[in-house]
């Protein structure tokens, strides 16, 4: 059986992505993420995952922040 891997993201997990980097790479502009940001959606198809907000809310994880990441990932079926 084979397996296929696909990436998947959101807008909020590139948020997350970049508010990170971000605080970790101050020599790096907004400007750069923002290029890296529209190269990784347009390079990878079909990896940006939508409609998956109205799942967050009944979604209980023991970090309740990372109910967005568990929603995107129901919505795709991952």
């Amino acid at each position: 059986m084979v397996r296929r891997t696909q990436a998947k993201w959101t807008n909020g997990i590139l948020d997350e992505m970049q508010r990170n980097l971000l605080a970790n790479r101050p020599d790096i502009s907004e400007e750069k993420f923002g290029k890296l940001r529209l190269l990784m959606n347009s390079a990878v198809r079909d990896s940006l995952i939508e409609g998956y907000e109205p799942l967050i809310e009944g979604l209980k994880l023991p970090d309740p922040d990372d109910r967005h990441v568990l929603a995107a990932a129901i919505k795709v079926g991952a």
